[in-house]
């Protein structure tokens, strides 16, 4: 790994079916505009992700590959609903993170 990219941000967005695309896109934007970042659309595979509206976008990072990430971002939509009852999911977010993931009840 070269000096540049140890010393850039790293920031994991994840993809999920049915996820809101301004959900995702909006922070996206802000995320991109930050100096010295670099950002991961993380999916389980490199499969087209289709959102909540029928738009799809493709994740350029899977969970496997992912590095070490300083900010991992998970935006809403009806399909986050699942994904907070897989198991699978969360497991690879703490890992990911190196945090417990919990679910928040509101």
């Amino acid at each position: 790994m070269s000096a540049r990219e140890n010393s850039l941000i790293s920031i994991g967005i994840v993809l999920f079916p049915n996820v809101t695309q301004l959900d995702f896109t909006g922070p996206y934007e802000v995320f991109a505009k930050l100096p010295n970042t670099h950002l991961h659309l993380l999916a389980e595979t490199l499969e087209p992700i289709r959102s909540d509206r029928g738009l799809t976008f493709l994740p350029d990072t899977t969970f496997a590959q992912s590095l070490p990430l300083y900010v991992l971002f998970v935006p809403g939509g009806p399909g986050i609903d699942a994904k907070l009852e897989d198991k699978k999911f969360l497991d690879i977010l703490s890992l990911i993170t190196n945090f417990f993931v919990t679910k928040i009840f509101g």
